[in-house]
This record gives structure tokens, C-alpha cells and sequence, in this order.
């Protein structure tokens, strides 16, 4: 157990974890590790994030952009939601840019008391937070999925980082009530309804069981089957209340400090939470620090305000989508999981990156990882990024082992989101979303934007140009999009970069491809072969490379 002055100082970590997670002495052994969870799951989609972005990045006279209001927003919209879950008992598992995954643990025979309360919570939740409209005119919109039964949490990762996933029954079903749902509305699998025997409820029937629900009331009701329930559709949005930003918050000050609590609820929730960090030792509370970026971790260890990190900067991102059989023995599952994690972990750290998050929910088995982070910033992070994209496909090929990986670059807000007492470092803009949709478009391959291509170094003679074979969700112009060839060694690709005359009269265009690369300079070596008494290209070979 630690001191009340170790704990202190530990207490800012403890908004970046769910108490899940806290709870789980995963810290306190070796990984990978599984472990069994039934409760109740909510899928919380917002839409709008990026279009509000792009509104207040966009340089005003003096090419300054708005983005102090624009975290103040996201935070003002999101805390709501966090708060409205917490308040409920809920826990918040992960954040997925403009999506909640949280969780209510609990024994299958409480599930007829705690699906009508979560239920409750969600339409209270929509109640308020449906229909946000912010100072840009950008209107906030919310659709939630719940779902219950059982799931399985993995813990990967080892002693320099770790990720956690849920997947299971459960998690199947919130992403189908999730897809299933409208804006504004509140879908809920069957398996959950039937759980509870004395809930009645209004709304209606949708395709596989799922029901869009509207009112609850814990009055006992018979019925005979789920066609019984009444046919009571939402009200239309124009009659749904509208808000401007900032009208959610009352308390003086910026949550972007990270610093207020909102009301007299929250200070407990926080309390009970920094209670549970009472209870780990120093070895543990640093463990579970490895859940966090080491831009995270740099910031709290030096005592700063996390509102330093909010900023829109210019990186690279990588969504990597793995193909694994979720129908396999558990254990199965969770040495794949190891190993993948093995691979891109060791990977995008080496080129200087950093892996974001592990999803398991709405696109299979993904991971996001990130170039051009503070402390990691290069003028080559694009090169860093499809190097490492490449290097990634190859490895799990090798392993048998599919992927789809999206590269995009630009703008992107880079942030700590959410509630005081809960909160994560995430990003969100249009160059994620394309990232994201690149991957899930074209499956089994390396795709990557137009500004990733020209922003690399990287020989166009690379790549080819590609359609997707119908529009990408949510993007309105997505411009020319390319496949990356992986099959090309990359100290072959990058050969054009440099001359066949001799180094010593090079020295500029060598750091040029040097740089390129991505490496250490003392690392990379220079080979000049004759053959046939004709000068090859310049073939560089780097120590530090996994290839």
C-alpha cells in the first residue's frame, strides 16, 4: 500500500484508466493476460467531431486557429456524456476519438436491476446531449448502443507498454445495437430486455431482435414475445432540446485545466477513485502508467498541465486493422493478440512513434498508432510512418497473419479529452477518419492520402493510384488515394534519392537520403558493388532496421 504523498502524486493517472483496470491485478503479473467480465455494455457514437474541428482549425485574419475553444468544446460535449455514465455507476472503458465504450460489471442474476438503470441513464443522456449546437453552428449528434451478457478482457503488452481490449458476446452485440441505431435514439440488444422480467418499456421492433427503446418504467408488465412492445417511434430532432457552447458547464474556469470538478457527484466519483490507488504500490502504480502515451506520462511526471498537449499539429497516422478468428479458444486469441501488439509496438517505437490505442469493438481487431507526437517530432514522420506500415504488413504476413493499414498526414487535433475525473489522450479530425476508412476499404493491403505520399520521399514509381470500390463513410472528397507497394525492399526504393559519384562528394544529398530513412546517421551504411564494371545504385543498409 502507499503513502497518502505517493498516491497524490499518482492521482492524475488515475483519470486516464477505468477503475476496471485498476481493479484487474493484471499490473502485478506477466502479460498477456485474460480474464472473465458479464455486465452490461454501452457503445456511445457521436457524429459532428470533425466537422467541428475543421470549423475552428480553420486560420482566421491573422492565421491563428481556434484551438483553446475548440478543446473547451469537446470537453464541455464529452464531460456531459462521461459525467451522465459515471453518475450512473458506469466505467469507462475506452475512448475511440468521437466514441465511448463503457461497462457496467455486474452478476447475471442483477442484470433485471441494472439494464433499466443503464437504460434510463442513456436516454437521460440523450435528452441532454442530442442536438448539441456549438458557437460554429456545427450540430452534435449522438446515438447510442447497449447490449449485455458475457465478455473476455485481454491485457498485452510488457514492461515498457501495455493495451487492453474487451471482446466477447456482449461486445458483438453493442456494435450491432450501435450500427442499428439512429441519431438521437437508443437501441438495445434482446438479450438484455429479456434479462429483466418486471421492466416495461416503449419503442419499437428493429431487424434481428434489437429494439429501439424510448421509456422505461420498472413496473411489472406481461407480454408474451418482443412483437408485444408498442410501436412509439422518437420524437422528431427539431423538437429536441439545442444548446450552444458552454451552457453545460456552470463553474468558473477552462476544463481544459483539467483541474474543476463539476459538482459535488463528481468530487466523489474522483474520490472513490483516487481511493483505489491507495491500495497499489509504487511498482504497480508505475506499471499501469505503461497504459499511457509517453507523451502522457512526460507531462505528469514533470507536474505539467496536461491542457499543453491540446494542439493542432501536423502527424502521420496509422490505423492497422489485423484479421484474427474471434472464434477461436480464448487463449488463442490472446497469444495472437501478444504478438501482434509484439510486432507493431516494436516497430513504430523504433521509427519514433507511438501506439495510440488497441479497439475491439466497432472494426475488429485495430490498432492506431502515431508520428510527429511532442518529444518524437521529425521532418520525415510521414517516411517514419509508412516505413513502419510496411515493415508491420510484412511481418504479420510473414506470420500468416492479414492486415489492412491506412497512412494519412496533416492537421489533426492531438488532446486530452473528456471529464476531469475521466479522460484520455485521443485524436480526432478528417485525416483519422481517412485513415481509418482507408484501412477498411481496401483490406490486405498498405494504402495511404495523397499528402503521405508527396510528404514521404518516397518514390512515386511505389505506388498506384486506387478507387475504393464505393464512397468512404463521412468523407465528402477524399482526393487520390494510393496502394503502397510492400513488396519492394525498402534499401532499394530509397536509392534514388542519392547519386552513383563517390559519398565524399554527396555529403548533402546522402544526409538527404539519411534523413529519409528515418535513421541514425553513425547506423547506416554505405555499399557501392560493381558488376559488369557498371556502377549499381547506391544500396543503403541500416543496423536499427527490423527488416
Amino acid at each position: 500500500m502507499t503513502t497518502e504523498k505517493e498516491t497524490s502524486s499518482f492521482t492524475p493517472v488515475v483519470a486516464h484508466l477505468p477503475n476496471f483496470l485498476m481493479s484487474l491485478q493484471a499490473h502485478t503479473t506477466s502479460t498477456p493476460l485474460t480474464t472473465k467480465l458479464f455486465g452490461v455494455v454501452m457503445f456511445a457514437d457521436i457524429s459532428g467531431f470533425t466537422a467541428l474541428c475543421e470549423s475552428y482549425t480553420k486560420p482566421d485574419e491573422k492565421g491563428m486557429c481556434s484551438t483553446d475553444q475548440l478543446t473547451t468544446c469537446l470537453n464541455d460535449y464529452l464531460g456531459h456524456i462521461i459525467e451522465g455514465i459515471l453518475k450512473g455507476g458506469g466505467d469507462i472503458l475506452k475512448f475511440a476519438g468521437d466514441a465511448l465504450l463503457a461497462l457496467w460489471l455486474c452478476q447475471k442474476s442483477q442484470l433485471s436491476q441494472v439494464v433499466p438503470s443503464v437504460l434510463q441513464t442513456s436516454l437521460d443522456i440523450q435528452t441532454q446531449c442530442n442536438g448539441y449546437k456549438t458557437d460554429k453552428g456545427v450540430q452534435l449528434r449522438l446515438k447510442i448502443g447497449l447490449a449485455a451478457g458475457a465478455m473476455d478482457s485481454f491485457v498485452v503488452g510488457g514492461s515498457e507498454a501495455r493495451q487492453f481490449a474487451v471482446i466477447g458476446q456482449a461486445i458483438d452485440d453493442v456494435n450491432q445495437a450501435q450500427s442499428l441505431a439512429s441519431i438521437g435514439s437508443v437501441t438495445v440488444s434482446w438479450t438484455a430486455l429479456e434479462a429483466c422480467t418486471e421492466l416495461s418499456y416503449s419503442g419499437r421492433v428493429l431487424k434481428n431482435g434489437y429494439m429501439q427503446v424510448n421509456k422505461v418504467s420498472t413496473q411489472p408488465v406481461q407480454r408474451t414475445d418482443r412483437d408485444s412492445v408498442l410501436n412509439t417511434l422518437l420524437p422528431p430532432l427539431s423538437e429536441l432540446r439545442s444548446h450552444t457552447c458552454g451552457s453545460f458547464l456552470t463553474p468558473p474556469g477552462n476544463i481544459t485545466d483539467l483541474t474543476y470538478l463539476s459538482n459535488s457527484t463528481a468530487q466523489g466519483i474522483l474520490v472513490q477513485r483516487q481511493s483505489q490507488a491507495m491500495n497499489l504500490t509504487l511498482k504497480e502504480q508505475e506499471t499501469l502508467k505503461t497504459y499511457l502515451p509517453k507523451a502522457v506520462v512526460s507531462k505528469l511526471n514533470d507536474s505539467q498541465s496536461l491542457a499543453w498537449l491540446s494542439e493542432m499539429r501536423i502527424v502521420s497516422i496509422l490505423f492497422i486493422n489485423v484479421n484474427l478468428d474471434m472464434k477461436t479458444d480464448v487463449h488463442i486469441i490472446m497469444e495472437q493478440l501478444q504478438l501482434v501488439f509484439t510486432v507493431i509496438h516494436k516497430t513504430v517505437t523504433r521509427l519514433n512513434g507511438s501506439v495510440n490505442k488497441l479497439f475491439m469493438f466497432d472494426k475488429g481487431c485495430t490498432f492506431l498508432a502515431i508520428f510527429g507526437l511532442p518529444g518524437e517530432k521529425h521532418e520525415n514522420d510521414a517516411t517514419r510512418a509508412l516505413r513502419s506500415a510496411r515493415q508491420i504488413f510484412i511481418h504479420l504476413k510473414e506470420r500468416e497473419m492479414n492486415c489492412s493499414i491506412g497512412v494519412t498526414t496533416g492537421r489533426t487535433f492531438c488532446g486530452v479529452v473528456g471529464h476531469p475525473t475521466r479522460h484520455e489522450f485521443t485524436v480526432i479530425g478528417s485525416r483519422v477518419n481517412m485513415a481509418a476508412r482507408l484501412m477498411m476499404a481496401f483490406p490486405g493491403c498498405v494504402t495511404c492520402d495523397e499528402s503521405t505520399m508527396n510528404s514521404s520521399g518516397v518514390s512515386h514509381k511505389l505506388f498506384k493510384s486506387v478507387v475504393p470500390d464505393r464512397p468512404l463513410k463521412g468523407i465528402e472528397d477524399a482526393g487520390s488515394l494510393y496502394a503502397y507497394n510492400t513488396e519492394i525492399h525498402h534499401e532499394l526504393f530509397f536509392t534514388s534519392l542519392v547519386t552513383n559519384t563517390a559519398v565524399e562528394d554527396n555529403d548533402a544529398e546522402v544526409q538527404q537520403a539519411i534523413n529519409t530513412l528515418g535513421c541514425d546517421f553513425q547506423k547506416v551504411k554505405l555499399r557501392n558493388e560493381r558488376k559488369h564494371d557498371a556502377l549499381l545504385p547506391t544500396d543503403w543498409s541500416c543496423n536499427q532496421c527490423i527488416d
